[in-house]
């Protein structure tokens, strides 16, 4: 029996119907903080901040664009039995709805019934003379971090929620790191910024080789010899920006490349996650890669 290939699959196309939405209601939201500032009073070698806020935002009927991919996905992994409330926009051919064909998709804005963020923001601060490296020269450095507790979204009335940290789109943990050198009116910088692993909250179990060509995942349509599964993860991503800078009284310039080590952004399958071309498309990733930069400023 000939294997299928790639090129001897077909495609079929799905209709889908965009604009707006006459229903929706208007967003309400709710939101508080609070948190502290210290300040190292012991010494005058060096400086030191640290700050924590704590923040609490509640959302309600959010509206929200959507997309065919997210409402198919959605509608039949959300909820079993079809229940998900995003299948109420999906049209299909008359039968039994779990196994008739899809002839239509709406795909119009719409308000999600509750969204919530709650987390805490971290900002530490450094700063120190180093006269006995450099004459005249400070090094500092500024931390800002930010970790959720929920992310929660809630569709419906009757819906439990879910609860996104941790998930595609939405690290638990992201933060920003900038080491500054000051030296006269020459600076160097290096900035740092970091993202957290993510993983689906239903991960995908390995499928076993055997068992590949009954399915429709990647696996049983490309008839791999080993076991695979949908990939649903992303690892912990860092990037790079390095960059020298000189500042005159009117005038300044700076040099640098930003992703200094081409750090690329993770893939994932198409519908486990915010993606275009498996290409993860939130959460501040750099879609562009290595690339130098200079810019020039003029005051008048």
């Amino acid at each position: 029996m000939k294997a299928l290939t790639p090129q001897h699959l077909a495609t079929t196309g799905i209709p889908t119907n965009s604009g707006g939405n006459p229903n929706l209601a208007p967003e309400t939201s709710e939101s508080y903080t609070a948190g502290f500032v210290f300040r190292q009073p012991w010494t005058d070698d060096f400086d030191f901040d640290l700050s924590l806020t704590y923040f609490n935002i509640d959302v309600e009927d959010r509206i929200l664009p959507t997309s065919a991919t997210d409402i198919l996905s959605r509608c039949y992994n959300d909820e079993p039995n079809l229940g998900s409330p995003f299948c109420d926009f999906i049209s299909r051919n008359s039968g039994n709805p779990a196994q008739a064909t899809i002839n239509r998709v709406d795909v119009p804005f719409i308000n999600v019934g509750q969204v919530t963020s709650e987390g805490l923001d971290f900002n530490a601060r450094f700063g120190k003379d180093i006269d006995r490296l450099l004459d005249g020269a400070r090094f500092s450095y500024n931390l800002s971090a930010t970790t959720y507790l929920e992310q929660l979204e809630v569709i419906s009335a009757d819906d439990p929620g879910d609860d996104n940290v941790g998930e595609i789109g939405n690290p638990e943990w992201q933060a920003v790191g900038t080491a500054l050198v000051e030296w006269g009116n020459w600076n160097a910088r290096l900035r740092t910024r970091y993202i957290g692993d993510t993983q689906q909250d239903d991960s995908d179990a390995f499928t076993a080789a055997a068992d590949q060509s009954t399915t429709r995942s990647a696996c049983g349509i490309l008839v791999a010899c080993v076991a695979c599964r949908d990939v649903d993860f992303s690892d912990d991503y860092w990037t790079h920006d390095l960059s020298l800078g000189y500042a005159a009284d009117d005038w300044s310039v700076t040099v640098g490349v930003r992703n200094l080590f081409d750090e690329q952004v993770p893939l994932i399958d198409q519908g486990e996650g915010p993606a275009r071309l498996n290409i993860v498309t939130q959460s501040g990733y750099d879609l562009i890669g290595r690339r130098a930069f200079v810019n020039i400023a003029k005051r008048f």
